[in-house]
């Protein structure tokens, strides 16, 4: 599910990688092309601030943002909101509680931090 911010707002898919370790930390990868059919459906009851995922076996949500203890506050953020709305019953302090003991997060892109600083 990704929220569209602009009216008109077009979708885009690129950078296929055919292997790429957790975390991106340089600009290396093995490109591959890609080939894919998607299926969009308008959700007007959904007021989401950042795109989400949902596979057959897991929900997904993201933090997106350079810093990454500021990626990481949004991510933890998104997960609290998703609980809270997939399980009513379960309030903001329980989410964040089955935040920290049930969701497994995962690094994408450290790329951006050691294009700027890389290590010696």
């Amino acid at each position: 599910m990704m929220p569209i911010h602009v009216r008109g707002g077009l979708f885009s898919a690129g950078d296929g990688h055919a292997a790429q370790g957790h975390g991106e930390v340089d600009l290396n990868a093995i490109e591959t092309g890609l080939r894919g059919r998607f299926q969009f459906f308008v959700r007007k009851d959904m007021q989401l601030r950042w795109p989400r995922a949902e596979t057959a076996t897991h929900w997904i949500v993201m933090g997106l943002n350079s810093n990454f203890d500021e990626a990481m506050k949004m991510a933890v953020r998104e997960t609290i909101d998703f609980i809270v709305e997939r399980f009513p019953h379960l309030t903001r302090e329980e989410a964040y509680m089955i935040a920290s003991v049930a969701v497994d997060y995962h690094v994408t892109q450290a790329v951006e931090r050691y294009k700027r600083d890389p290590p010696e």
